[in-house]
């Protein structure tokens, strides 16, 4: 081996080092909670999510805020995940989900952040297209017309922009031709197709269902028969009763 080689091979080398300061850790600075991304929040939370059931999170979360003095946020939560079905109004969840949407207008319009005037002028359509009362049309369609927006969609064409037409050419009440009575029957349909009537045959099936529902139906038996007991119903506010036609002293 060449001497030159060997030197080089035998000497001391010398790295330079830096100094941390003790304690100190390496990485992303942490932060809290409130200022991590949504992705950041998703993967912190999601082992709480996969181990704590849905609803103990949410009735957490709204002990949680109410115990901070946010009552608000607490009574948003808990209306959040309330059920909507009530007790005597059918096992639907369509008309009590909008029974709640409407019944609070200004916490629904903070939680979706719709418009509060749209959600309260829509409260009152509502209310008036399921009244059994006339009404006044001139007012109605004054009303109608404060209320459409651009764009919207195909139901909601129809109840602004002809919901007036309809009264105004109806023989009765709108909120008498809707088809409440004919679902209130499907049970009966049921019930006299499985007990009253003959299966051998479609078409004397069928009649037998048919005479057992003008049997039914017949006036002077419906009022001998006993009369259930009315739901209770909330009363309309004073603006849909404005739009109802007064009765003549």
């Amino acid at each position: 081996m060449d001497i030159k080689d060997q030197a080089w091979l035998e000497a001391s080398i010398s790295v330079h080092t830096w100094s941390t300061n003790a304690g100190s850790k390496s990485g992303r600075p942490s932060k809290r909670f409130a200022e991590l991304s949504d992705r950041s929040k998703r993967r912190k939370t999601a082992e709480m999510g996969r181990q704590v059931p849905a609803n103990q999170l949410t009735y957490a979360a709204s002990n949680s805020q109410r115990t901070s003095g946010n009552t608000d946020a607490s009574k948003i939560i808990k209306a959040i995940t309330a059920s909507p079905t009530q007790t005597g109004f059918g096992k639907s969840s369509c008309a009590n989900t909008s029974r709640r949407f409407f019944s609070d207008p200004e916490a629904t319009a903070e939680i979706t952040g719709i418009d509060l005037t749209i959600i309260q002028k829509l409260k009152i359509i509502l209310e008036f297209l399921s009244s059994v009362h006339k009404i006044d049309e001139i007012k109605f369609i004054e009303f109608v017309k404060e209320t459409a927006m651009h764009p919207m969609s195909s139901t909601l064409h129809k109840i602004l922009v002809h919901a007036a037409t309809v009264t105004k050419h109806a023989i009765i009440p709108i909120g008498q031709m809707s088809e409440e009575a004919a679902e209130a029957r499907s049970k009966h349909v049921r019930f006299y197709r499985q007990d009253y009537a003959r299966k051998f045959s479609r078409t004397l099936c069928n009649k037998d269902v048919l005479n057992r529902l003008l049997l039914t139906s017949d006036p002077f038996l419906s009022l001998t028969r006993k009369r259930q007991t009315h739901k209770s119903t909330q009363p309309f506010s004073s603006k849909t009763m404005n739009l109802l036609l007064q009765k003549r002293p």
